[in-house]
């Protein structure tokens, strides 16, 4: 009777073990749904007579399907700006600071294809208002400086 209890007992551990690695690999395959959306350009130049003279290949790739996974967004943002800072650091932080915040929750439309292009066309306008700020502080400036000059000059030299 006690083998009987004890071989249950046994038989139900081996049973319960099995399943919840079941349920891992299901997990992991979860996981593994998560792709990149990949672009491969190849372009190839030939000669007149047909024969290859170049080619240029780009590889590009962006997730649009983590969108609404914030664990797995938030992983794959601090890689991209981690080599995206690599990459670029040359560029002005005036601008950086702009294009990113410090999450992709904050970026509107990050996982679009045109981001920076569409982010850029945003900040052409505000550069170019600020340029006109500039200029109207400028003209403003030398205006006054005119009048204050035309109305000092020593009446011998007018």
């Amino acid at each position: 009777m006690i083998k009987l209890i004890l071989n249950t007992l046994l038989f139900s551990f081996i049973l319960i073990s099995c399943n919840s690695q079941v349920k891992q690999d299901e997990q992991v395959k979860n996981l593994d749904t998560i792709q990149p959306k990949i672009d491969i350009k190849v372009k190839k130049k030939y000669d007149k007579d047909g024969n290859l003279i170049s080619i240029d290949s780009t590889y590009s790739y962006f997730y649009s399907n983590i969108h609404k996974d914030s664990i797995q967004e938030k992983l794959i943002f601090d890689k991209f700006m981690f080599e995206f800072n690599n990459q670029y650091k040359s560029l002005d932080s005036i601008f950086m600071s702009d294009f990113f915040s410090d999450t992709p929750f904050k970026i509107k439309d990050f996982y679009t294809d045109d981001f920076f292009q569409q982010n850029f066309k945003f900040h052409q306008k505000r550069i170019e208002r600020t340029f006109k700020e500039m200029d109207s502080l400028k003209n403003s400036f030398y205006n006054n400086q005119n009048k204050n000059f035309k109305n000092n000059v020593p009446t011998d030299l007018q």
